[in-house]
């Protein structure tokens, strides 16, 4: 995964920290999970991280992360596996570090930006969280999700069956990534291998939606499954995320795909509605 810029070693950390149930990474909290690790002539920024306990995600998932900087730009190397697969290759993915060759793509920016956390002095309240621009409308059999800081919204659907939903709606300042390295992250939560950007559109294809012309993400693995609304606009990017069971994501895929219809600015909502 190219990044055009210095993106910081804190952005990349957040970026999928969120996903394994981290909070908010800073410098002082990642440092000790980073180490530098001499590969041939080159030295990387090395660490990982493990699932923190998400049912929906299994408790000993594990991102490998590999970090290089080179002439002004970051590359970034993310293996993402079960734990002791990770452990069993983690040999191979170091002889394949080894092994690359990197060429840019001048003409393909890839920009990576994560909030920086505010430090608050003691006994001030925390800055309100940013607005909901958008309203939508909720299945009825979607519940109250978990709370999380970097969450606008949260669902959950569930059957008699133990299958859950986890549905949540985010946003980011930038492009955090770009579309290529969201989708690979996301199939690889469901267990399917990374595609290029040539073979990305068996999984992504365009959707229009609150007003914005964005993508529909599809990903069916053996037991889980993942579908997603993106919206990257001119400022920041907004994720419509369903993850989970894969009989009951394909159950609830025409609801999701109505929430996504529904969804639009509210001042336009309250507009119409007068």
């Amino acid at each position: 995964m190219p990044f055009r810029e210095n993106v910081s070693t804190v952005d990349v950390a957040n970026m999928f920290g969120r996903e394994f149930g981290y909070p908010t990474f800073t410098q002082e909290n990642l440092a000790p999970l980073l180490q530098e690790k001499k590969i041939g002539d080159r030295t990387f920024e090395w660490f990982s991280l493990k699932s923190q306990g998400d049912p929906i995600i299994s408790s000993t998932r594990t991102a490998l992360l590999a970090l290089l900087r080179q002439q002004g730009e970051t590359w970034l190397f993310p293996f993402i596996a079960d734990q002791k697969l990770v452990l069993q290759e983690s040999e191979n993915f170091t002889r394949f570090l080894e092994s690359c060759t990197l060429r840019s793509e001048k003409n393909k920016p890839i920009l990576a930006k994560s909030p920086t956390p505010t430090v608050m002095p003691r006994n001030k309240r925390p800055p309100t969280p940013k607005q909901n621009p958008w309203s939508w409308i909720t299945p009825q059999n979607w519940k109250q999700g978990k709370q999380e800081q970097m969450r606008t919204a949260s669902f959950k659907v569930s059957n008699p069956e133990g299958g859950t939903l986890d549905i949540s709606v985010s946003s980011f300042p930038g492009v955090v990534g770009g579309l290529l390295a969201n989708v690979n992250r996301w199939i690889g939560q469901v267990d399917l291998a990374p595609v290029s950007q040539s073979s990305i559109d068996q999984y992504c294809s365009t959707k229009t939606f609150a007003g914005h012309q964005g993508h529909f993400v599809e990903a069916y693995g053996k037991e889980k499954a993942v579908l997603a609304g993106i919206l990257f606009l001119e400022k920041e990017s907004w994720f419509f995320k369903l993850i989970g069971d894969r009989t009951l994501a394909e159950k609830e895929k025409n609801s999701f795909t109505r929430f996504l219809d529904s969804i639009s600015l509210k001042a336009e909502s309250e507009k119409n509605e007068r």
